[in-house]
């Protein structure tokens, strides 16, 4: 009698540590799609996609989703050694950063490689090689780990910046200079915090001019103001008006 109901409890231990892990895991799938779908009430689409997107444009959309979840892959990881609530705060807007691209890639029917996905897994082994780096890195230290963030914000506005060069579809550029803004301001915010852990970052990928005006804090004014005309196109207002470039009611957090 007393066997069985030492198995019996010890069964119930386990169906309820399953149980747990289940939800545990539901949870943590339902924070993440939650938050990528807010990136639905900071772009406002038309009815219709603009036209179609170039074989150039679909690569740059694949990489850039995978890009974005560089960035929330080590911000979740670094967030986790080190507690801190700016990894976790800027984690969260990744996660709305790739929620824009995932949508852009579904509207255009490009397979999206971030769908399912877990953490620190990728599909582009460059990417995957520099989360294992960078990862490594940011658990030398706290000033490590700020420096790490200003790092892949500083590769990610490079990144942004080549790609809206050459980008010809309006609502492809839109978004894409809306992720630009944002990091800018993530790169900010981590160069300010590496700062009061006494340390410093030179610029690795963008020129010593931009990282100069956004230290400042006049790259994000210049971002809204200008930055709806690149290349002499003028992109038209398809997307709302709001707080930021992108929002349409002043609840939305864009950034």
């Amino acid at each position: 009698m007393r066997k069985h109901k030492t198995a019996t409890i010890i069964t119930a231990v386990a169906i309820i540590a399953v149980l747990g892990a289940a939800v545990g895991a539901s949870a943590m799938m339902y924070r993440n799609q939650n938050l990528r779908q807010q990136a639905a009430g900071c772009i406002a689409l038309g009815t219709a996609p603009l036209g179609t997107l170039t074989d150039e444009e679909k690569a740059s959309l694949v990489y850039m989703v995978e890009e974005e979840k560089l960035a929330h892959d080590v911000y979740k990881a670094l967030a986790g050694t080190w507690k801190s609530g700016v990894f976790e705060q800027i984690a969260n807007s990744e996660l709305r950063h790739m929620g824009s691209v995932s949508m852009l890639l579904d509207r255009y029917g490009v397979a999206d490689p971030t769908e399912g996905a877990k953490e620190g897994t990728f599909i582009n082994k460059d990417l995957k090689a520099l989360y294992d780096k960078l990862v490594a890195e940011g658990k030398a230290s706290l000033a490590a780990a700020y420096k790490v963030g200003a790092t892949i914000e500083d590769l990610d506005i490079a990144d942004l910046g080549k790609a809206l060069k050459v980008v010809k579809n309006e609502e492809v550029a839109r978004v894409y200079e809306n992720l630009l803004i944002g990091s800018e301001n993530h790169m900010n915010a981590f160069y300010t915090q590496l700062k009061a852990q006494g340390g410093e970052y030179a610029p690795q990928y963008m020129g010593d001019d931009l990282f100069g005006q956004i230290i400042e804090g006049k790259a994000g004014r210049i971002a809204d103001g200008q930055r709806g005309m690149m290349g002499g196109r003028m992109i038209s207002g398809l997307y709302g008006q709001g707080r930021g470039s992108n929002c349409i009611n002043a609840n939305c957090n864009c950034k």
